[in-house]
């Protein structure tokens, strides 16, 4: 197990960004070709030029991505020993998640984090898409929610809804006492 796992999302096909690059580019020269022959004076003389212009230029954008297997790796997640990181939302430290639930198939499978606060928002990581296989990323969650000192267990089969995998996180200190006067929100 790794002190931090970074999460990054899967390149897209390339094969497919060349065809629809290819497309593209046989769109708009078939076009461009078409008025070119009738009209050849209303390329020039009438926004239909850049009108026209508009597919080639994405077809050869997007078949010189495909060529050259270039992209950005875009980062879903981030997981230290002090907690996660998930997407634009702030680290979460592991004592605040209560619930750890896997849900989904193929690349719509999230891996989602409930934290204990009522008003915090749940931070699902989209495992489907991560260039590690999720089984390893779930592993490597759950470890580090273990190496924090908390205790987490599988959920019963009467608990889970449909397919999903229900882990509950258990352990945390309790929240200090609201001092005298204080309402809760």
């Amino acid at each position: 197990m790794t002190n931090t796992l970074e999460i990054h999302a899967a390149p897209p096909s390339f094969r497919t960004m060349r065809w629809i690059g290819a497309a593209f580019l046989a769109l708009g020269v078939i076009c461009i070709f078409n008025v070119a022959t009738t009209d050849l004076d209303a390329l020039w003389k009438t926004p239909l030029g850049v009108i026209l212009a508009v597919p080639v230029l994405i077809g050869v954008m997007l078949g010189w991505v495909g060529l050259t297997e270039t992209h950005m790796r875009r980062r879903l997640a981030l997981l230290t020993p002090e907690g996660a990181q998930v997407g634009v939302h702030g680290m979460i430290p592991w004592s605040h998640i209560v619930r750890v639930e896997r849900r989904g198939s193929g690349t719509y499978e999230t891996l989602t984090l409930f934290p204990s606060g009522k008003r915090e928002l749940r931070r699902p990581i989209p495992v489907g898409r991560a260039e590690t296989s999720p089984d390893m990323i779930v592993g490597e969650v759950l470890a580090l929610i273990e190496n924090a000192g908390l205790t987490v267990t599988h959920a019963p089969k009467e608990q889970t809804i449909g397919q999903r995998d229900v882990w509950e996180v258990s352990g945390a200190p309790e929240p200090a006492p609201a001092k005298p006067g204080h309402v809760p929100a």
